[in-house]
Protein backbone atom coordinates (compact mmCIF):
# COMPACT_ATOMS: atom_id res chain seq x y z
CA UNK A 1 0.00 0.00 0.00
CA UNK A 2 2.78 2.42 0.94
CA UNK A 3 4.55 1.73 -2.33
CA UNK A 4 1.33 2.40 -4.27
CA UNK A 5 0.99 5.79 -2.57
CA UNK A 6 4.63 6.62 -3.30
CA UNK A 7 4.22 5.60 -6.93
CA UNK A 8 1.00 7.55 -7.31
CA UNK A 9 2.54 10.79 -6.09
CA UNK A 10 5.99 10.02 -7.51
CA UNK A 11 7.75 10.30 -4.17
CA UNK A 12 10.80 8.42 -2.93
CA UNK A 13 10.64 6.55 0.36
CA UNK A 14 13.87 8.17 1.63
CA UNK A 15 12.47 11.67 1.01
CA UNK A 16 9.15 10.89 2.73
CA UNK A 17 10.85 9.35 5.78
CA UNK A 18 13.33 12.22 6.17
CA UNK A 19 10.59 14.82 5.74
CA UNK A 20 8.33 13.20 8.33
CA UNK A 21 11.22 12.82 10.79
CA UNK A 22 12.12 16.48 10.31
CA UNK A 23 8.49 17.58 10.79
CA UNK A 24 8.31 15.59 14.04
CA UNK A 25 11.64 17.05 15.15
CA UNK A 26 10.46 20.63 14.55
CA UNK A 27 7.08 19.93 16.16
CA UNK A 28 8.85 18.73 19.31
CA UNK A 29 10.92 21.93 19.33
CA UNK A 30 7.76 24.04 19.04
CA UNK A 31 6.26 22.51 22.16
CA UNK A 32 9.54 22.37 24.11
CA UNK A 33 10.27 26.07 23.58
CA UNK A 34 9.42 28.17 26.61
CA UNK A 35 8.17 31.71 26.38
CA UNK A 36 8.34 33.66 23.12
CA UNK A 37 11.07 33.36 20.50
CA UNK A 38 10.76 36.95 19.27
CA UNK A 39 9.61 39.51 21.82
CA UNK A 40 9.15 42.14 19.07
CA UNK A 41 7.91 41.39 15.56
CA UNK A 42 6.99 37.77 16.32
CA UNK A 43 4.52 38.79 19.03
CA UNK A 44 3.23 41.67 16.88
CA UNK A 45 2.41 39.36 13.97
CA UNK A 46 0.70 36.99 16.39
CA UNK A 47 -1.49 39.71 17.89
CA UNK A 48 -2.48 41.02 14.45
CA UNK A 49 -3.52 37.51 13.38
CA UNK A 50 -5.12 36.74 16.74
CA UNK A 51 -7.28 39.87 16.86
CA UNK A 52 -8.02 40.23 13.12
CA UNK A 53 -11.40 38.57 13.68
CA UNK A 54 -12.32 41.28 16.21
CA UNK A 55 -10.79 44.07 14.10
CA UNK A 56 -11.29 43.16 10.41
CA UNK A 57 -9.26 46.18 9.29
CA UNK A 58 -6.19 44.24 10.45
CA UNK A 59 -6.75 41.93 7.47
CA UNK A 60 -5.37 44.76 5.31
CA UNK A 61 -2.77 45.96 7.79
CA UNK A 62 0.27 46.63 5.60
CA UNK A 63 2.91 45.99 8.28
CA UNK A 64 1.24 42.75 9.36
CA UNK A 65 1.42 41.30 5.79
CA UNK A 66 -2.26 40.76 4.90
CA UNK A 67 -1.96 37.33 3.27
CA UNK A 68 -0.04 36.01 6.27
CA UNK A 69 -2.65 37.50 8.61
CA UNK A 70 -5.52 35.91 6.69
CA UNK A 71 -4.02 32.42 6.45
CA UNK A 72 -2.54 32.29 9.95
CA UNK A 73 -5.49 33.80 11.84
CA UNK A 74 -7.29 30.45 12.47
CA UNK A 75 -4.08 29.04 13.99
CA UNK A 76 -3.51 32.18 16.09
CA UNK A 77 -6.79 31.58 17.92
CA UNK A 78 -5.06 28.64 19.66
CA UNK A 79 -2.23 30.80 21.03
CA UNK A 80 1.19 31.92 19.94
CA UNK A 81 2.39 28.36 19.27
CA UNK A 82 -0.42 28.07 16.73
CA UNK A 83 1.48 30.44 14.43
CA UNK A 84 4.52 28.15 14.63
CA UNK A 85 2.30 25.18 13.71
CA UNK A 86 1.07 27.18 10.69
CA UNK A 87 4.69 27.74 9.65
CA UNK A 88 5.43 24.04 10.16
CA UNK A 89 2.68 23.20 7.66
CA UNK A 90 4.24 25.69 5.23
CA UNK A 91 7.61 23.99 5.75
CA UNK A 92 6.07 20.64 4.83
CA UNK A 93 4.51 22.14 1.69
CA UNK A 94 7.87 23.74 0.81
CA UNK A 95 9.64 20.38 0.95
CA UNK A 96 7.06 18.90 -1.45
CA UNK A 97 7.48 21.82 -3.86
CA UNK A 98 11.27 21.51 -3.70
CA UNK A 99 11.01 17.80 -4.37
CA UNK A 100 9.10 18.52 -7.58
CA UNK A 101 11.69 21.10 -8.60
CA UNK A 102 14.77 18.93 -8.01
CA UNK A 103 12.94 16.03 -9.66
CA UNK A 104 12.55 18.11 -12.82
CA UNK A 105 16.28 18.90 -12.70
CA UNK A 106 17.10 15.17 -12.19
CA UNK A 107 19.08 15.88 -9.03
CA UNK A 108 19.94 13.03 -6.63
CA UNK A 109 19.85 13.17 -2.82
CA UNK A 110 16.37 14.76 -2.71
CA UNK A 111 16.00 13.30 0.79
CA UNK A 112 18.34 16.07 1.97
CA UNK A 113 15.78 18.79 1.15
CA UNK A 114 14.24 19.06 4.67
CA UNK A 115 17.70 18.90 6.27
CA UNK A 116 19.07 21.72 4.11
CA UNK A 117 16.10 23.89 5.10
CA UNK A 118 16.25 23.38 8.86
CA UNK A 119 20.07 23.48 8.77
CA UNK A 120 19.66 27.21 8.16
CA UNK A 121 19.71 28.70 11.68
CA UNK A 122 17.67 31.68 10.53
CA UNK A 123 15.09 29.55 8.70
CA UNK A 124 14.49 27.28 11.69
CA UNK A 125 14.31 30.18 14.14
CA UNK A 126 11.98 32.07 11.79
CA UNK A 127 9.70 29.05 11.56
CA UNK A 128 9.54 28.65 15.34
CA UNK A 129 9.09 32.39 15.96
CA UNK A 130 6.06 32.64 13.65
CA UNK A 131 7.45 35.15 11.17
CA UNK A 132 6.16 35.91 7.67
CA UNK A 133 9.21 34.94 5.60
CA UNK A 134 8.29 31.22 5.59
CA UNK A 135 5.04 31.97 3.73
CA UNK A 136 6.91 34.13 1.21
CA UNK A 137 9.38 31.33 0.49
CA UNK A 138 6.61 28.73 0.15
CA UNK A 139 4.66 30.90 -2.28
CA UNK A 140 7.79 31.47 -4.37
CA UNK A 141 8.26 27.71 -4.67
CA UNK A 142 4.60 27.26 -5.64
CA UNK A 143 5.09 29.81 -8.41
CA UNK A 144 8.18 28.01 -9.74
CA UNK A 145 6.46 24.60 -9.69
CA UNK A 146 3.57 26.01 -11.73
CA UNK A 147 6.02 27.62 -14.15
CA UNK A 148 7.73 24.26 -14.65
CA UNK A 149 4.33 22.72 -15.42
CA UNK A 150 3.59 25.60 -17.84
CA UNK A 151 0.52 26.47 -15.74
CA UNK A 152 1.03 30.15 -16.37
CA UNK A 153 -2.32 31.45 -15.17
CA UNK A 154 -1.95 29.85 -11.72
CA UNK A 155 1.73 30.86 -11.48
CA UNK A 156 0.89 34.49 -12.26
CA UNK A 157 -2.05 34.67 -9.82
CA UNK A 158 0.03 33.16 -7.01
CA UNK A 159 2.90 35.52 -7.78
CA UNK A 160 0.53 38.51 -7.65
CA UNK A 161 -0.15 37.63 -3.99
CA UNK A 162 3.53 37.74 -2.99
CA UNK A 163 3.53 41.51 -2.16
CA UNK A 164 0.89 40.74 0.47
CA UNK A 165 3.08 38.16 2.19
CA UNK A 166 6.28 40.25 2.23
CA UNK A 167 7.21 43.69 0.90
CA UNK A 168 9.92 42.05 -1.22
CA UNK A 169 7.08 40.44 -3.18
CA UNK A 170 7.03 43.35 -5.64
CA UNK A 171 10.31 42.09 -7.13
CA UNK A 172 9.06 38.62 -8.23
CA UNK A 173 5.97 40.25 -9.77
CA UNK A 174 8.17 42.46 -11.94
CA UNK A 175 10.56 39.62 -12.79
CA UNK A 176 7.72 37.28 -13.75
CA UNK A 177 6.36 40.00 -15.99
CA UNK A 178 9.70 39.94 -17.82
CA UNK A 179 9.59 36.13 -18.09
CA UNK A 180 6.09 36.32 -19.58
CA UNK A 181 7.41 38.70 -22.22
CA UNK A 182 10.32 36.36 -23.02
CA UNK A 183 7.91 33.42 -23.24
CA UNK A 184 5.47 35.51 -25.32
CA UNK A 185 2.70 34.70 -22.85
CA UNK A 186 1.03 38.06 -23.41
CA UNK A 187 -2.47 37.07 -22.33
CA UNK A 188 -1.32 36.28 -18.77
CA UNK A 189 0.33 39.66 -18.09
CA UNK A 190 -2.92 41.35 -16.88
CA UNK A 191 -3.22 38.63 -14.21
CA UNK A 192 -0.20 40.16 -12.47
CA UNK A 193 -2.69 42.72 -11.13
CA UNK A 194 -5.10 40.10 -9.72
CA UNK A 195 -3.70 40.16 -6.18
CA UNK A 196 -3.66 43.95 -6.12
CA UNK A 197 -7.23 44.08 -7.41
CA UNK A 198 -8.59 41.68 -4.79
CA UNK A 199 -6.81 43.44 -1.94
CA UNK A 200 -7.72 46.91 -3.24
CA UNK A 201 -11.40 45.94 -3.10
CA UNK A 202 -10.87 44.43 0.37
CA UNK A 203 -9.20 47.64 1.51
CA UNK A 204 -12.09 49.73 0.21
CA UNK A 205 -14.63 47.55 2.00
CA UNK A 206 -12.75 47.34 5.31
CA UNK A 207 -11.10 50.76 5.60
CA UNK A 208 -12.43 52.91 2.77
CA UNK A 209 -8.94 53.01 1.23
CA UNK A 210 -8.83 51.51 -2.29
CA UNK A 211 -5.13 52.26 -2.78
CA UNK A 212 -4.13 51.42 0.80
CA UNK A 213 -1.17 49.27 -0.33
CA UNK A 214 0.54 52.39 -1.65
CA UNK A 215 -0.81 55.08 0.69
CA UNK A 216 -0.42 53.11 3.94
CA UNK A 217 3.14 51.85 3.38
CA UNK A 218 4.65 51.72 6.91
CA UNK A 219 8.19 52.05 5.55
CA UNK A 220 7.60 54.84 3.05
CA UNK A 221 11.25 55.54 2.24
CA UNK A 222 11.97 57.30 5.54
CA UNK A 223 15.35 57.17 7.22
CA UNK A 224 15.54 54.28 9.66
CA UNK A 225 15.58 55.02 13.39
CA UNK A 226 17.91 52.02 13.75
CA UNK A 227 20.88 53.50 11.93
CA UNK A 228 22.84 51.68 9.23
CA UNK A 229 25.61 49.12 8.77
CA UNK A 230 28.25 47.84 6.35
CA UNK A 231 27.39 46.85 2.77
CA UNK A 232 28.67 43.33 3.34
CA UNK A 233 26.57 42.72 6.46
CA UNK A 234 24.40 39.96 4.99
CA UNK A 235 27.24 38.49 2.95
CA UNK A 236 29.45 38.26 6.05
CA UNK A 237 26.64 36.50 7.91
CA UNK A 238 25.79 34.07 5.09
CA UNK A 239 26.73 31.01 7.24
CA UNK A 240 24.06 32.03 9.76
CA UNK A 241 21.52 32.52 7.00
CA UNK A 242 22.22 29.39 4.93
CA UNK A 243 24.44 27.35 7.31
CA UNK A 244 28.19 26.91 6.81
CA UNK A 245 27.82 23.72 4.76
CA UNK A 246 24.98 25.33 2.82
CA UNK A 247 27.19 28.25 1.80
CA UNK A 248 29.88 25.89 0.46
CA UNK A 249 27.32 23.95 -1.60
CA UNK A 250 25.66 27.19 -2.72
CA UNK A 251 28.95 28.55 -4.08
CA UNK A 252 29.72 25.32 -5.96
CA UNK A 253 26.18 24.92 -7.28
CA UNK A 254 25.92 28.59 -8.17
CA UNK A 255 28.96 28.31 -10.42
CA UNK A 256 27.48 25.39 -12.35
CA UNK A 257 24.00 26.88 -12.47
CA UNK A 258 25.45 30.06 -13.97
CA UNK A 259 27.10 27.92 -16.63
CA UNK A 260 23.72 26.36 -17.46
CA UNK A 261 22.12 29.79 -17.55
CA UNK A 262 24.50 30.87 -20.30
CA UNK A 263 23.36 27.96 -22.49
CA UNK A 264 20.40 29.32 -24.42
CA UNK A 265 19.10 25.90 -25.41
CA UNK A 266 18.44 24.79 -21.82
CA UNK A 267 14.63 24.34 -21.51
CA UNK A 268 14.43 25.80 -17.97
CA UNK A 269 16.59 28.83 -18.63
CA UNK A 270 13.84 31.44 -18.10
CA UNK A 271 12.68 29.77 -14.88
CA UNK A 272 16.25 29.69 -13.59
CA UNK A 273 16.52 33.34 -14.56
CA UNK A 274 13.39 34.11 -12.51
CA UNK A 275 14.71 32.35 -9.40
CA UNK A 276 18.21 33.78 -9.77
CA UNK A 277 17.12 37.39 -10.21
CA UNK A 278 14.70 37.16 -7.26
CA UNK A 279 17.40 35.60 -5.07
CA UNK A 280 20.11 38.13 -5.97
CA UNK A 281 17.64 41.02 -6.05
CA UNK A 282 16.31 40.41 -2.52
CA UNK A 283 19.84 39.91 -1.19
CA UNK A 284 21.12 43.08 -2.87
CA UNK A 285 18.07 45.19 -1.95
CA UNK A 286 18.33 44.45 1.77
CA UNK A 287 22.08 45.03 1.68
CA UNK A 288 21.51 48.50 0.20
CA UNK A 289 18.67 49.35 2.60
CA UNK A 290 20.78 48.46 5.63
CA UNK A 291 23.87 50.23 4.28
CA UNK A 292 21.83 53.39 3.62
CA UNK A 293 19.62 53.06 6.71
CA UNK A 294 16.39 53.22 4.69
CA UNK A 295 12.83 51.90 5.08
CA UNK A 296 13.14 50.92 8.73
CA UNK A 297 15.94 48.44 8.04
CA UNK A 298 17.53 46.97 11.15
CA UNK A 299 19.90 44.62 9.36
CA UNK A 300 17.98 41.59 10.66
CA UNK A 301 19.28 38.39 9.08
CA UNK A 302 15.81 36.86 9.08
CA UNK A 303 14.73 39.03 6.12
CA UNK A 304 16.75 36.61 3.94
CA UNK A 305 14.77 33.56 5.08
CA UNK A 306 12.27 34.00 2.24
CA UNK A 307 14.96 33.18 -0.33
CA UNK A 308 16.55 30.27 1.56
CA UNK A 309 14.27 27.73 -0.23
CA UNK A 310 15.48 29.09 -3.59
CA UNK A 311 19.01 28.13 -2.57
CA UNK A 312 18.20 24.46 -1.85
CA UNK A 313 18.15 23.20 -5.50
CA UNK A 314 21.41 25.05 -6.09
CA UNK A 315 22.95 23.38 -3.02
CA UNK A 316 21.86 19.94 -4.24
CA UNK A 317 23.24 20.75 -7.68
CA UNK A 318 26.55 21.65 -6.04
CA UNK A 319 26.55 18.39 -4.08
CA UNK A 320 25.88 16.49 -7.30
CA UNK A 321 28.80 18.18 -9.04
CA UNK A 322 31.28 17.23 -6.33
CA UNK A 323 32.73 14.06 -7.82
CA UNK A 324 32.97 11.68 -4.88
CA UNK A 325 34.14 8.41 -6.38
CA UNK A 326 34.81 6.70 -3.06
CA UNK A 327 31.73 5.34 -1.31
CA UNK A 328 33.42 5.91 2.07
CA UNK A 329 34.16 9.56 1.27
CA UNK A 330 30.62 10.06 -0.06
CA UNK A 331 29.00 8.58 3.06
CA UNK A 332 31.37 10.54 5.32
CA UNK A 333 30.59 13.81 3.52
CA UNK A 334 26.83 13.27 3.78
CA UNK A 335 27.26 12.37 7.46
CA UNK A 336 29.10 15.62 8.11
CA UNK A 337 26.37 17.52 6.27
CA UNK A 338 23.70 15.90 8.45
CA UNK A 339 25.61 16.66 11.65
CA UNK A 340 26.00 20.30 10.66
CA UNK A 341 22.34 20.43 9.72
CA UNK A 342 21.18 19.15 13.08
CA UNK A 343 23.62 21.03 15.33
CA UNK A 344 24.17 24.43 13.68
CA UNK A 345 20.83 26.02 14.70
CA UNK A 346 21.50 24.90 18.28
CA UNK A 347 24.84 26.69 18.32
CA UNK A 348 23.23 29.88 17.05
CA UNK A 349 20.02 29.95 19.10
CA UNK A 350 20.42 27.39 21.93
CA UNK A 351 17.20 25.56 21.13
CA UNK A 352 14.82 24.72 22.67
CA UNK A 353 14.53 28.31 23.85
CA UNK A 354 14.42 29.45 27.45
CA UNK A 355 12.98 32.86 28.38
CA UNK A 356 15.51 35.71 28.24
CA UNK A 357 16.04 38.18 31.07
CA UNK A 358 14.14 40.84 29.12
CA UNK A 359 11.26 38.48 28.39
CA UNK A 360 10.99 37.62 32.10
CA UNK A 361 10.93 41.34 32.83
CA UNK A 362 8.11 41.97 30.35
CA UNK A 363 6.24 38.94 31.66
CA UNK A 364 6.52 40.28 35.20
CA UNK A 365 5.26 43.71 34.09
CA UNK A 366 2.37 42.21 32.13
CA UNK A 367 1.24 39.82 34.86
CA UNK A 368 1.57 42.56 37.52
CA UNK A 369 -0.64 44.87 35.40
CA UNK A 370 -3.19 42.08 34.99
CA UNK A 371 -3.19 41.48 38.75
CA UNK A 372 -3.68 45.20 39.50
CA UNK A 373 -6.68 45.31 37.17
CA UNK A 374 -8.23 42.13 38.59
CA UNK A 375 -7.62 43.07 42.23
CA UNK A 376 -10.00 46.04 42.10
CA UNK A 377 -7.45 48.38 43.72
CA UNK A 378 -7.54 50.41 40.52
CA UNK A 379 -10.09 50.46 37.71
CA UNK A 380 -8.16 51.56 34.61
CA UNK A 381 -10.29 52.19 31.52
CA UNK A 382 -7.18 52.84 29.45
CA UNK A 383 -3.97 50.78 29.62
CA UNK A 384 -1.45 52.01 27.07
CA UNK A 385 1.79 50.30 26.10
CA UNK A 386 3.90 50.15 22.94
CA UNK A 387 5.22 46.71 23.87
CA UNK A 388 3.09 43.88 22.52
CA UNK A 389 4.75 41.27 24.73
CA UNK A 390 3.70 43.18 27.86
CA UNK A 391 0.20 43.44 26.38
CA UNK A 392 0.33 39.69 25.64
CA UNK A 393 1.08 38.79 29.26
CA UNK A 394 -1.36 41.41 30.57
CA UNK A 395 -4.11 39.74 28.52
CA UNK A 396 -5.12 42.93 26.70
CA UNK A 397 -5.92 43.53 23.04
CA UNK A 398 -3.23 45.91 21.74
CA UNK A 399 -5.37 46.72 18.69
CA UNK A 400 -8.25 48.12 20.73
CA UNK A 401 -7.30 51.76 20.28
CA UNK A 402 -10.01 52.95 22.67
CA UNK A 403 -8.97 50.92 25.71
CA UNK A 404 -5.39 49.97 24.86
CA UNK A 405 -3.91 52.53 22.45
CA UNK A 406 -0.20 52.41 21.65
CA UNK A 407 2.02 55.46 22.05
CA UNK A 408 1.29 56.81 18.57
CA UNK A 409 -2.31 57.48 19.61
CA UNK A 410 -2.15 58.83 23.17
CA UNK A 411 -0.53 62.24 23.04
CA UNK A 412 0.75 64.34 24.70
CA UNK A 413 -1.23 66.06 26.21
CA UNK A 414 -2.91 62.75 27.28
CA UNK A 415 -6.35 64.34 27.54
CA UNK A 416 -8.26 61.02 27.55
CA UNK A 417 -6.48 59.63 30.61
CA UNK A 418 -8.32 59.40 33.92
CA UNK A 419 -6.80 59.03 37.37
CA UNK A 420 -6.77 55.21 37.32
CA UNK A 421 -5.51 54.80 33.76
CA UNK A 422 -2.05 53.35 33.15
CA UNK A 423 0.87 53.95 30.82
CA UNK A 424 3.40 51.10 30.67
CA UNK A 425 6.63 52.52 29.29
CA UNK A 426 9.82 50.60 28.58
CA UNK A 427 13.19 51.51 27.16
CA UNK A 428 13.08 49.95 23.68
CA UNK A 429 9.59 49.95 22.18
CA UNK A 430 8.34 52.88 24.25
CA UNK A 431 11.33 55.16 23.77
CA UNK A 432 12.57 54.16 20.30
CA UNK A 433 9.68 52.77 18.21
CA UNK A 434 6.99 54.64 20.16
CA UNK A 435 8.99 57.86 20.31
CA UNK A 436 7.86 58.59 23.87
CA UNK A 437 10.36 59.56 26.55
CA UNK A 438 9.68 59.00 30.24
CA UNK A 439 10.39 62.70 30.82
CA UNK A 440 7.44 63.58 28.56
CA UNK A 441 5.10 61.32 30.54
CA UNK A 442 6.26 62.72 33.87
CA UNK A 443 5.98 66.30 32.61
CA UNK A 444 2.22 65.84 32.17
CA UNK A 445 1.50 64.88 35.76
CA UNK A 446 1.84 61.10 35.75
CA UNK A 447 3.17 59.42 38.88
CA UNK A 448 5.55 56.46 38.87
CA UNK A 449 3.54 53.50 40.14
CA UNK A 450 6.24 50.87 39.67
CA UNK A 451 9.71 50.57 38.20
CA UNK A 452 11.20 47.23 37.13
CA UNK A 453 14.87 47.59 36.12
CA UNK A 454 17.22 45.07 34.54
CA UNK A 455 20.43 47.06 34.64
CA UNK A 456 22.90 48.34 32.09
CA UNK A 457 23.91 44.92 30.76
CA UNK A 458 20.65 44.77 28.81
CA UNK A 459 19.60 47.92 27.01
CA UNK A 460 17.89 49.33 23.99
CA UNK A 461 19.43 50.00 20.60
CA UNK A 462 20.70 53.35 21.87
CA UNK A 463 22.68 51.70 24.65
CA UNK A 464 20.40 52.87 27.46
CA UNK A 465 19.85 50.56 30.43
CA UNK A 466 16.59 48.63 30.15
CA UNK A 467 13.67 49.16 32.48
CA UNK A 468 9.88 49.07 32.61
CA UNK A 469 7.96 51.94 34.24
CA UNK A 470 4.25 51.93 35.05
CA UNK A 471 2.69 55.41 35.31
CA UNK A 472 -0.67 56.61 36.57
CA UNK A 473 -2.29 59.90 37.57
CA UNK A 474 -3.66 58.17 40.66
CA UNK A 475 -2.21 59.30 43.97
CA UNK A 476 0.40 56.74 45.01
CA UNK A 477 -0.03 55.13 48.41
CA UNK A 478 0.61 51.75 50.02
CA UNK A 479 -2.89 50.48 49.18
CA UNK A 480 -2.42 51.21 45.48
CA UNK A 481 0.51 48.86 44.94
Amino acid sequence: MLQRILDRYQLSLSFVLMTMLTVIYVAVLIFLNEGVLDEGDGVSHYTISRYSWQHPELLVNHWGKPLFTLLSSPFAQFGIKGIAVFNLILFFVSTLCLYRIVQRFNLPHAWLIPILLVASPEYLHNLLAGHTEILFGTLLLFVIVQMLKQHWALAVVLCSLLPFSRSEGMLPVLVLGGVLVLQRQWKFIPLLLSGFTVYAVAGELLTGQFLWYFTQDPYGGFKSVYGSGPWHHFLSNAPTIFSFSGVLLLVIGGFYFTDRLLKRNWPYRDILLFGGIVFIGVFAAHSVLWAKGLKGSLGLLRVMVGIVPLAVPVMLYGLNKVNLESRLIRITSLGVLLIFGITEPYRQYQLPKKPTVLEELMREAGLWTKQIKQSGKMNPKIISTHNNLIAFYAGIDPHDMESHPNFWFIGPPFEKFGSDDLIIWETQFGAVEGGMSKDTIERYGFNLLRRIPVGNKDGNLKGEGYEVRVYTKHAIDADTV
